[in-house]
């Protein structure tokens, strides 16, 4: 399958070479993340969340696809958020088809992504994690759900806020729509493209429980 950034002018990110933001010949360079508990740090497998860690820790699962460390990787992602330039999420997930189907739980589950505030979205002109969540959604046949979870705060880039105040700015960032059918036993997969601290989608995932949500998981390309 031709990525469309091939019709765009992309150069890869890696090599600087044409036709894709992330090209065939870089994807083996790419450093992919076997499993591990992201609460705790340690190796878990299937990414799951320690049960000892699941009382203060919302999320049972959070899978990340690669590290945000790597400098390209890093630039890539911030130039596809910030510049339109999303094709590169198309270049980066469908070439690791096997490892979205082979952590994501298919059965009774919805892709949900981390809504932007209005405001955000009317300036940026789309949400990345909703570009995400739909080439997944083509990868592992699980629905995307963009009515369930929405953000009523306007906050301010969290890049250079410690963990504390990035708590404090989210709280009671996000809200349910009242008018879901969505069955409260529904796997909810938060989609994002990075994840630090970990604050939004705990946020995200505590607004969701506190709607008697019981399995909240999440799926991000890359994590510091």
């Amino acid at each position: 399958m031709l990525s469309f950034s091939l019709f765009s002018g992309a150069k890869c990110y890696n090599c600087w070479q044409n036709w894709h933001y992330f090209c065939p010949q870089c994807i083996p360079k790419l450093q992919i993340y076997e499993g591990f508990d992201y609460a705790s740090k340690r190796p878990s497998k299937n990414f799951y969340i320690d049960k000892e860690y699941q009382k203060d820790f919302s999320l049972t699962q959070v899978i990340v696809l690669t590290h945000y460390h790597q400098k390209w990787v890093k630039t890539l992602l911030r130039h596809a958020k910030f510049y339109g330039k999303y094709a590169a999420y198309r270049d980066i997930i469908l070439p690791f088809s096997p490892f979205f189907n082979e952590y994501l739980d298919t059965h009774n589950s919805l892709l949900v992504p981390i809504p932007l505030h209005f405001l955000r979205r009317w300036k940026r002109g789309f949400n990345q994690s909703e570009k995400i969540a739909w080439v997944i959604s083509r990868i592992v046949d699980i629905s995307v759900c963009n009515t369930l979870l929405f953000r009523k705060k306007y906050t301010k880039h969290q890049s250079h806020l410690s963990k504390a105040e990035r708590q404090t700015m989210l709280y009671s960032a996000f809200y349910t729509s009242k008018k879901h059918k969505i069955p409260k036993s529904t796997t909810i997969y938060l989609v994002d493209d990075v994840v630090s601290s970990g604050s939004t989608l705990l946020e995200c995932a505590n607004t969701l429980r506190s709607e008697w949500f019981t399995d909240v998981r999440a799926v991000v390309l890359a994590s510091d």
